[in-house]
């Protein structure tokens, strides 16, 4: 975790972030598109390491999922960058503006299975501060980071009839402090309490695929 201070963000600059976000999920240029990449019928496959360029520094831990190594360089790097103040929960809705505002939607190769990049792969990709990849790949990335600065998270696969679309989403932690988040931001709730999105959609676009919701990975 790189910092962890409770109660910096005030209540009005958090509705100024989710006043932000719905105005820019309004804008059409601002959504990555496609969004159906995935299938009910596709078995995830990791892309595995090739070669020298795409080894971290340090290992990383997890397939789907991962922690350390470029997760936690690319996790630091954020987290100063975007000067972030807060707690975690704080970091991760920034890095995941930052990343939406600094993707470019690629599709995956023509095969007949779809196939899902690790963090680590997306990470040594970057060019001219771009990141590429489909949904999944934004899913897992994302996901990867929640988890490095210790959140709970999980990458879902959503489906609207036969369309289907990839997003993360961290368990948010049951206090006081982080309620009001479950008012600005897209969550659903399950036994364990809220989950709160990291989908490069937003509202009625990102509704449209929790209908029938199958877990990925990760948590």
């Amino acid at each position: 975790m790189i910092i962890n201070i409770v109660g910096c963000v005030p209540k009005s600059k958090l509705n100024l972030i989710a006043q932000a976000q719905i105005e820019k999920a309004n804008t059409p240029e601002s959504t990555p598109v496609p969004g159906n990449t995935i299938s009910k019928e596709v078995t995830p496959k990791i892309i595995e390491k090739k070669g020298n360029a795409l080894t971290p520094a340090s290992p990383v831990e997890g397939k789907l999922i991962q922690i350390g190594g470029s997760i936690e360089a690319l996790a630091t790097e954020l987290a100063i960058e975007l000067d972030i103040e807060g707690n975690n929960v704080v970091q991760i809705l920034a890095i995941n503006e930052y990343l939406t505002d600094h993707w470019h939607y690629i599709h995956d190769p023509y095969k007949d299975k779809d196939t899902w990049r690790s963090a680590e792969t997306t990470i040594a990709l970057r060019y001219n501060g771009k990141f590429p990849g489909d949904c999944d790949d934004f899913a897992i990335l994302n996901a990867s980071l929640a988890k490095q600065i210790g959140l709970r998270a999980r990458v879902v696969g959503g489906y609207d009839g036969d369309s289907g679309h990839a997003f993360a989403e961290f368990f948010l932690p049951d206090n006081r402090e982080n309620r009001r988040f479950a008012e600005n931001f897209d969550n659903r709730k399950d036994y364990s309490g809220i989950w709160i999105s990291l989908d490069w959609f937003k509202g009625t676009d990102h509704n449209r695929y929790v209908r029938d919701i199958q877990i990925l990975g990760g948590d």
